[in-house]
């Protein structure tokens, strides 16, 4: 358990100590790993800030996806699911994003000889992927903050 000053008197943690938290998963230190290398090349910079907006609009579009999914008693049937397939249709956009902008990330790692092996860590897999960026984007959106 935390200090007391780590939380206020609802138990909810400070920005502080929740980016603390993040930053000690693995996931989070390859992100900041990747941000570093990246920070070394102009193209590779700019892929790398197009990875990070495709990561929090998938993260968005899951969080869509689920809502839509339970608001099924508050709407007809067909409408229902035409909101189902929408945020489902979105959800897979954006996730196809990430794993373009990852590859391309990647291939341009490659190009400027910098270890890129983090690629196959982050998943080849597209639920690997997504597990990923679970994880990533709560601590991006947290340091946007």
């Amino acid at each position: 358990m935390g200090k007391p000053t780590d939380s206020n008197d609802e138990g909810i943690l400070s920005p502080e100590v929740e980016v603390e938290q993040y930053e000690q998963t693995a996931q989070v230190k390859m992100y900041q790993a990747i941000e570093k290398a990246a920070s070394k090349d102009e193209i590779a910079n700019k892929l790398f800030c197009d990875l990070k907006e495709s990561i929090v609009r998938y993260y968005n579009s899951v969080l869509a996806s689920e809502h839509a999914q339970k608001k099924e008693s508050d709407m007809e049937t067909s409408t229902y699911q035409e909101q189902i397939n929408k945020a489902e249709d979105s959800r897979t956009r954006a996730h196809d994003t990430v794993i373009g902008n990852l590859n391309a990330l990647s291939r341009r790692f490659g190009v400027l000889d910098i270890d890129n092996e983090w690629r196959r860590v982050v998943g080849l897999e597209r639920k690997q992927v997504t597990k990923w960026v679970e994880k990533v984007a709560p601590y991006i959106l947290l340091m946007e903050k």
